[in-house]
């Protein structure tokens, strides 16, 4: 059984997840290429992830378009993808691993645990009964059982329970509470709802000691008797059915954990606990999470043992270091209240780190990841990381060079100022003239006075004086240029024309010190976005050609008559034996190769 927490209310599911056409076979909704977008996943991937503008009914049809469209482009480049065997890169293999193994535990999760459950009609019965009477009861608890057990045998009926004088040597609680079925700790409510009018309860283990109960009085639960009987139904058999699966669970790692290796070092353990108790102490005025601060601190504290093993699960090994990076993905919660415990909380996480990891190996090693289920809910993330794959390789293919980036700082802001900068610079035909040129400056002479001594003959015949020019020009000279220091000097720089360059920066013209770093920062936003803007424009060309090539085709008349909610929602997928990921990947969206006419040459080599 899926479990999911979604962050929206649903007002209207009025759609056939597993829609099909009058021959049995699932329709299409839209081909890229070889592939096919579905309306199973057209509906899994709309319904379950966020969408910008899909609250406005006026263009919901429009955006279930755009994003099938989007489906479309995404299925493209996974293609592509594929052709350069991106799916055999360990990237991608690592990445797919990691989420196969989590479905797969999800369906081990089914197959071992709630697939064994199941809650009998008398059952449910009886517990609707109890549901509808919330319980008053007053109780002894006792720190010692040995304590709990002296006292219960001194008790015969309610009125000793009452009454009874206890010693001051034993230390106890006499207290009331109000039992609510399926909120209280079950052995507690199990014993609760046992008692008779006059009873008293065994000694009962829970939670941190041990109790002594008895009946005050029994009223009704407002909370349920309001409840439509089915709905009442349903609750409380959801609450049976997870209990019984809790301990279903307890019972199955019991049994499982009897033959599998989990440890970690106790000397390289005890380190990392006490580095990680100077960070929390040194650094904690409140309750906050491990950030990238802490791990930094806790990776310096550490420098030394990074590669030590930390943790072993099964044939995974984790060293100190992946541990801190886990801490960090984890979000582990450092505490001000009590410093002492970090040990003990770093033991319980690595803990559940070490089960769950078991509990994927069990699966991977029976084949779970290979189940037909299984790898339908893989294939959206297959194609949704190769796409990201093939994305990543072509933003790499594309560079800005600060001459477009000056161009664009002009034409987008129309009171931009371009530095200039004046030059001293001289020019040597080959690059023995330059070596012998520096030689002789070594001894501390001035590129100035050099000049003047030289220039009269006939090595260095073209010493060049500049006036003030815009860093944009005589390229690359302004845009070193505008970098530097004035005094400094820069070379030799070949040059196209043949031969090579060496200059001293004279001046800068409408740049101080000041205005000097706004313009580094302005020019590096500047390349930022002229680089996205170029990797866009380069990957919606592509598409527009692999698209004409390729084959693309919507079917908007099915699209059309497909019921959707019109909520944008983000749905996390709660998977068996702890943990959650998001139910389906996100949809990135990728209209405007649409509008482009297919180039002729061909985008990438």
């Amino acid at each position: 059984m899926q479990r999911f927490i979604v962050l929206a209310v649903f007002l209207s599911f009025g759609m056939n997840v597993f829609s099909q056409t009058n021959n049995g076979e699932e329709a299409i909704l839209g081909k890229a290429g070889s592939a096919f977008v579905t309306e199973h996943e057209f509906l899994d991937r709309f319904e379950l992830t966020p969408g910008l503008y899909r609250h406005r009914l006026s263009q919901l049809d429009e955006e279930k378009l755009l994003f099938l469209y989007s489906m479309v482009a995404e299925k493209l480049l996974s293609q592509e993808a594929v052709k350069l065997h991106f799916d055999r890169d360990t990237v991608f293999q690592k990445a797919i691993y990691h989420i196969s193994a989590l479905l797969a535990r999800d369906e081990l999760y089914r197959r071992e645990i709630s697939g064994n459950v199941s809650v009998g009609r008398k059952e449910l019965q009886e517990s609707v009964k109890k549901a509808l009477n919330r319980l008053l009861v007053s109780y002894l608890f006792f720190p010692s059982h040995e304590d709990a057990q002296f006292i219960r045998s001194r008790i015969k009926n309610k009125n000793d329970f009452q009454f009874l004088t206890i010693d001051s040597s034993v230390q106890f609680l006499r207290d009331t509470a109000t039992i609510v079925w399926g909120d209280a700790d079950t052995a507690i409510e199990y014993a609760a709802y046992r008692l008779s009018p006059q009873g008293v309860s065994p000694v009962i283990p829970a939670g941190d000691g041990f109790y002594i109960l008895t009946l005050m009085r029994s009223e009704p639960n407002d909370f349920y008797t309001k409840m439509q009987p089915s709905v009442l139904g349903e609750r409380v058999e959801k609450i049976l059915r997870q209990r019984k699966e809790e301990w279903q669970t307890e019972k199955y790692l019991d049994e499982l954990m009897k033959h599998k290796i989990s440890y970690s070092p106790p000397l390289i353990f005890q380190q990392f606990s006490v580095a990680c108790e100077s960070v929390e102490v040194h650094k904690r005025l409140q309750d906050s999470l491990f950030n990238k601060d802490d791990f930094q601190v806790l990776t310096n504290l550490l420098h030394d043992k990074l590669d030590d093993t930390l943790i072993v699960a099964g044939s995974s090994v984790w060293t100190v270091k992946d541990a801190i990076l886990k801490l960090l993905e984890k979000s582990f919660l450092f505490t001000r209240s009590n410093v002492h415990a970090v040990s003990r909380r770093l033991y319980n996480e690595f803990h559940q780190w070490t089960w769950l990891e078991l509990l994927e190996q069990e699966a991977i090693a029976r084949g779970l990841d290979r189940t037909p289920d299984v790898q339908r809910e893989l294939e959206p993330w297959r194609t949704q990381i190769l796409a990201q794959m093939f994305k990543e390789y072509m933003n790499s293919r594309v560079t800005v060079s600060d001459q477009e980036v000056i161009s664009f700082m002009k034409s987008s802001d129309s009171g931009f100022v371009l530095p200039q900068v004046k030059l001293l610079s001289f020019h040597t035909p080959s690059l023995d003239g330059m070596r012998e040129a520096l030689a002789a400056m070594e001894h501390g002479m001035s590129l100035k006075d050099f000049l003047d001594q030289h220039s009269s003959g006939s090595l260095f015949p073209k010493a060049v004086d500049t006036t003030f020019f815009p860093v944009t020009e005589h390229s690359p000279l302004g845009e070193i240029a505008w970098q530097m220091e004035v005094g400094q000097q820069f070379g030799p720089i070949y040059d196209s024309s043949g031969g090579y360059i060496y200059f001293e920066l004279l001046d800068k013209k409408g740049v101080t010190i000041k205005s000097d770093t706004a313009f580094a920062s302005h020019m590096k936003h500047a390349h930022d976005e002229l680089l996205r803007m170029k990797r866009k424009r380069k990957l919606d060309l592509f598409l527009s050609q692999i698209a004409k090539q390729q084959g693309v085709a919507v079917y908007q008349d099915r699209l059309q008559h497909l019921s959707v909610t019109a909520v944008p929602m983000l749905a996390f997928r709660l998977l068996g034996f702890g943990g959650r990921m998001f139910a389906e990947p996100f949809v990135e969206k990728q209209i405007d190769w649409l509008s482009i006419e297919p180039p002729t040459e061909a985008i990438v080599p």
